[in-house]
């Protein structure tokens, strides 16, 4: 049987920490509307709607993973047992650098540093680690201040270059990187189309592998290596022109 730790400790009104065996969480606002910020990266806002017994929930962020496989149901006809289609493999972006820390960033881990001390009572080696994670966070958000061009962050500049890609005015990264999903595929699928039309196809091949090393300044489809894919590109035109 596992052991499961969960803890919720009111530090101001309307504001909770709440401490689990994996993550700590802060959480702002009352019954009818309130909005949670998780240390795994996931943002939940809740709202309680007029209508009795109804509410609204929308989670944004990362995601735990399931650590149990799921089960396996098979259907019978006649005396035939068919086994369900495999789950299509879930294709997933990711940004090279993150959305730089903001003053949000320091206001929540002052609250975390304020709930560890809260909980140093009872457990002080659970206390300090829970200030700990706090001070991080505004360490990051001091950092990246003193030293904006340090490289660890998404740059401005970077981000108006992505929004160019994209075509679009505004976003942070985490925004973007839904957005650049649906166009790197396009731009895959439409390279392997090329890539079974050589020898006529080669500058529209490279073209289009091209504007996929653009978006991997910011971006990639998790597994992928652009730069490894143009050179293997290269190889076959040079292979087919021969």
């Amino acid at each position: 049987m596992g052991i499961r730790y969960r803890k919720s400790i009111k530090i101001a009104p309307g504001v909770k920490i709440n401490l689990n065996k994996k993550s700590a969480s802060v959480t702002f606002g009352g019954k009818g509307y309130h909005k949670t910020f998780n240390s795994n990266g996931q943002t939940t806002t809740s709202v309680n709607l007029p209508v009795k017994g109804m509410s609204y929930t929308d989670r944004k962020g990362k995601k735990s993973k399931s650590t149990s496989a799921p089960a396996t149901h098979y259907r019978n006809i006649g005396s035939v047992v068919e086994a369900p289609a495999p789950k299509e493999k879930k294709i997933t972006a990711k940004a090279i650098l993150p959305d730089p820390p903001t003053m949000g960033v320091a206001v929540i881990g002052f609250f975390i540093i304020v709930a560890g001390f809260s909980i140093s009572e009872s457990s002080i080696p659970a206390g300090i680690i829970v200030a700990l994670f706090g001070a991080y966070r505004i360490y990051a958000y001091i950092a990246h201040k003193r030293n904006p061009d340090s490289g660890k962050y998404i740059s401005e500049g970077q981000l108006t270059r992505w929004r160019q890609l994209l075509s679009v005015s505004s976003g942070t990264s985490s925004e973007l990187i839904e957005k650049s999903l649906p166009v790197l595929l396009n731009f895959k699928a439409a390279a392997e189309e090329y890539c079974s039309q050589l020898p006529e196809s080669a500058e529209a091949l490279l073209n289009t592998q091209q504007k996929i090393l653009d978006f991997s300044e910011f971006v990639i489809i998790k597994g992928d290596n652009p730069q490894k894919d143009y050179e293997r590109y290269s190889a076959l035109i040079a292979e087919s022109q021969k």
